[in-house]
């Protein structure tokens, strides 16, 4: 045996078999209507390891959720969504008048990229930005989006968090959790609206 031979059988051992990796998924779209009749069209990701090549149904109940029994709570008031997909809920707060809406999901960049388009395309959403984001990270960079204090106020959480079908992901509600303590506002008024639908 020859050393080129036993560099092409090196090479075919660490080679995957033939239609081992399928071919990228073109990105898919959905619609979801608001009560006002107003239809936010969503792209969502062609396939994705992270789930965000759904549209969740948690995602679906908390956005009419926030619409029907909310919208009062989200006017004015900051908002950071942790693990969302094609981001509908943050959408929703943004129509419905959030001072500053922050929309996150697992830092992958087509994740991420998605989330971004969907903002480009809903029209009205000039207060909603997009950041990838690791639970039990740092918050800083997303408590850095919270508008600047008043002197008798400081830039400590946000009022709002959205979470929408995170609770199946067991092995993370530690770091979730952590999260949550160091994002949500220290007030009384502050909530964390946390959705999952069991079928």
């Amino acid at each position: 045996m020859t050393s080129s031979d036993d560099e092409d059988l090196t090479n075919s051992m660490f080679q995957e078999p033939t239609g081992y990796f399928k071919p990228e998924q073109p990105a898919k779209y959905t619609s979801y209507t608001l009560l006002s009749g107003q239809t936010l069209r969503l792209r969502l990701v062609g396939h994705n390891p992270l789930w965000g090549h759904y549209l969740w149904n948690g995602a679906r109940i908390l956005s009419t959720y926030l619409q029907t029994h909310a919208a009062h709570s989200i006017h004015n008031k900051t908002v950071l969504e942790l693990g969302a997909g094609a981001g509908l809920p943050s959408l929703v707060a943004g129509t419905l008048g959030a001072e500053k809406v922050v929309v996150t999901d697992y830092p992958d960049a087509e994740l991420i990229d998605n989330l971004k388009e969907n903002i480009r395309t809903c029209s009205g959403a000039t207060n909603i930005v997009a950041e990838g984001y690791l639970w039990g990270a740092s918050p800083a960079p997303l408590l850095a989006h919270l508008p600047e204090p008043s002197s008798s106020s400081s830039k400590e959480g946000f009022d709002i968090l959205l979470l929408a079908d995170l609770l199946f992901n067991h092995s993370c509600h530690g770091a979730l959790v952590d999260t949550i303590l160091h994002t949500l506002k220290r007030t009384g008024e502050a909530r964390a609206l946390v959705f999952f639908y069991a079928v």
